[in-house]
Parts: structure tokens; C-alpha cells; sequence
């Protein structure tokens, strides 16, 4: 079991399932009435949700993973399975988080007046001079995707030139000679400030760095300058933001959620299915065109 995320080292999920099992869903965050999951089970205006974990598992699944008498080595059924119901739960729940209605989706399904002019110069850059589809590409807009995979699980990860390669942290084990695996694009406008370092602020900063050909150039780069014009980085820069899927934006079902905290920042407010009144912004309320 992995020592980072959901748990700590020596822990197993058996383990977890016999802490929790009895436990309130979500006592610490409030879950708006209107949560298009949740909200049937909300306490709102207190926290939590009105059940427990074992209520919900003897709901979700049939009973011949979870009911038995039998203790194996001290654990239930269910207490042994809870990484089946953990594992299956996160799984379905994230693929109903598909945001696959930005206005390039729609202009991919027929409507040419999804994009605007300027964005249809941009997908042209992206597609041709930009050459941002040897990394960005099919419906994901990433090459390192299970799709792309075929076997190796190294694929998708470049070295664009960020830092220098002797920056690379894995030099002390198994190095990674500086490369970085290529994020998706949607919904890119919102997930500044952008690199690993989080050294661009704008999507325009980004374009830059791309057309100059990386700040580090080395043999083992994967990128060389491009040599765009002010109106063609302008036109690339328009057509990302068409990536953006307006329900995530206004965190609209099914991208609603719980509060949730956020380390160094604070609490983010529960949302229903109806989403926010004032849209999400891009980093530090910055201008994507800004250089």
C-alpha cells in the first residue's frame, strides 16, 4: 500500500476498512443539498453525510463480497475486500469526470461556429508550425496516456528543457535525465501556473518558452525554436482556451464536489449540481495573452 496517498507506510487496506467502516463519510466537509452524487445523503448545514461506510458497501455491492461470519486472520469479509470497494468506487466516480464538451469537441462534432476564427488559425498552429501534436495529441491531447502505452510505460515523458537535466532529483536513484511526463491540455486555462516549477503564469509565457525552444537546450531535448509570429503565438494561445469545458468552469455536475481543504491556501466551499455563481479564474486572475 502506498505510503503517500491515502494511507501511511506499513498500513494495508484491511486495515484502513476496519477503521472506517463505521465511520461518517466526509464529518469533516459540508456537502451541499444539490451535490449531484451526495446530496440525498447530506447533513448540510452540518457536515458529513448520513450513513456510514458499511451502509454504503452493503448498498453498492452484492452481498458475496462483503457478507460472511468468517474472520480470515482476524478480518471480515468486507474488512479484507475494502480495497475492492475503495478501488471500484474511485474508478467509476472518476469516469463521470469527463470534460468533454469545450467548444473544440463541439467543433470536432460539426459545429464549425464552435471556434472562432482566430481559434481556428490557432488549432492550425498547434497542428502545424507549433508542432504541438508530437506530444499533445488524439483525444486526450497527451501521448502519455494508456492509449498510447502499448507496453511501455515510459511513454509520454520529454525533456523540454525547464531545467537543466543535472536539476533531475531521481540522479540519486534511477535518473530520469530531466524528463517530465506531458500533461492532458483541457481545461488548460485553469491550471496555471503551468511546468513543473510553475515558472509560466500565462499560457502565452508558455508559448514563448516552446517557440524560443526551452530555456536549458541540451542534446536531450526534445524541442527546437519555431520561430512564430506575435499573431500566430496570440492565435495558439485563443485556440487552448477553447479546451476549457464551461461545467468546469462553473463547476457544474458532474465536476461539483464537497468542501475540500487545500494545504497552504484554505477551504474550497461545497458546490451542487447547478455549479458556482462566478466562474472559476485562471492563476492570479492573470490575462492568458499577457507574455
Amino acid at each position: 500500500m502506498s505510503a503517500v496517498e491515502m494511507t501511511c507506510a506499513g498500513r494495508s487496506f484491511k486495515e484502513l476498512g476496519k477503521k472506517l467502516l463505521n465511520l461518517q463519510p466526509l464529518s469533516q466537509q459540508l456537502v451541499d443539498p444539490a451535490d449531484s452524487v451526495l446530496g440525498g445523503l447530506s447533513l448540510s448545514p452540518s457536515n458529513g453525510l448520513n450513513t456510514d461506510y458499511k451502509t454504503l458497501i452493503r448498498t453498492a455491492f452484492r452481498p458475496i463480497w462483503w457478507r460472511s461470519p468468517t474472520l480470515v486472520n482476524g478480518y471480515t469479509v468486507m474488512e479484507n475486500n475494502f480495497s475492492l470497494f475503495w478501488g471500484i468506487s474511485i474508478m467509476l466516480y472518476e469516469r463521470t469526470l469527463v470534460s468533454d464538451d469545450t467548444h473544440f469537441d463541439q467543433y470536432l462534432r460539426g459545429n464549425k461556429n464552435a471556434l472562432t476564427d482566430q481559434q481556428k488559425k490557432g488549432l492550425s498552429v498547434f497542428r502545424g508550425k507549433g508542432q504541438c501534436t508530437k506530444c499533445h495529441d488524439k483525444a486526450e491531447l497527451s501521448d502519455a496516456t494508456v492509449s498510447n502505452a502499448k507496453g511501455n510505460p515510459l511513454v509520454g515523458f520529454h525533456n523540454i528543457g525547464v531545467r537543466p537535466e543535472t536539476e533531475d532529483g531521481g540522479d540519486i536513484l534511477q535518473p530520469g535525465k530531466g524528463f517530465f511526463k506531458t500533461p492532458q491540455l483541457r481545461n488548460v486555462e485553469l491550471n496555471g501556473p503551468y511546468f513543473h516549477n510553475g515558472h509560466a503564469a500565462t499560457l502565452r509565457q508558455v508559448v514563448d518558452f516552446y517557440d524560443r525552444g526551452g530555456d536549458f537546450p541540451s542534446a536531450l531535448t526534445n524541442i527546437k525554436p519555431l520561430g512564430l509570429k506575435a499573431s500566430e503565438k496570440n492565435d495558439l494561445v485563443a485556440f487552448l482556451l477553447s479546451l476549457t469545458d464551461e461545467r468546469v468552469r462553473f463547476e457544474r455536475a458532474p465536476f461539483d464536489h464537497p468542501s475540500m481543504f487545500v494545504p497552504n491556501f484554505g477551504t474550497l466551499p461545497a458546490v451542487g449540481a447547478a455549479g458556482r455563481a462566478t466562474p472559476l479564474r485562471t492563476f492570479m486572475g492573470l490575462n492568458p495573452f499577457s507574455p
